[in-house]
């Protein structure tokens, strides 16, 4: 019964620990997934910041625009001088995005079905808006 337990304990222990994170501060970086369902433009983030995006498939694209809400609204007013400045993200690219601390960054997709960008900050500045699906 004695070793029973001694095994009981040990492996308690040695699967508790397994979860454990090790040295990452919850505030060091940012990360977000936004689930968008046909032709759509949405506010993902505000800056200041530098995000990595990942989409799986091609059909969508990102852009930076003025905050002056905070919302979607602001980049639906420029979406049309945007277009021509967007970066589009191409399938299973990571895509480099800078927001200056007065902008922020938009999704633009054309297709329709569902989109889904995944995306990170290594700035813990960034704030994320849009972080769940948008269905």
């Amino acid at each position: 019964m004695k070793i029973i337990s001694l095994l009981l304990v040990v492996s308690s222990l040695g699967l508790g620990c397994t979860g454990a994170q090790l040295a990452r501060r919850p505030d060091s970086f940012q990360r977000g997934d936004v689930i968008v369902e046909g032709p759509v433009v949405k506010t993902i983030v505000a800056g200041p910041a530098d995000i990595h995006a990942y989409s799986a498939f091609a059909g969508g694209a990102l852009f930076v625009a003025p905050r002056v809400s905070g919302t979607d609204d602001d980049c639906r007013a420029r979406l049309g001088v945007a277009r021509a400045a967007a970066t589009m993200l191409e399938a299973d690219r990571i895509t480099v995005l800078r927001i200056d601390a007065s902008q922020v960054a938009c999704l633009s997709t054309v297709k329709g079905g569902r989109f889904e960008l995944l995306w990170h900050s290594s700035e813990h500045k960034a704030t994320a808006i849009a972080l769940a699906a948008n269905l």
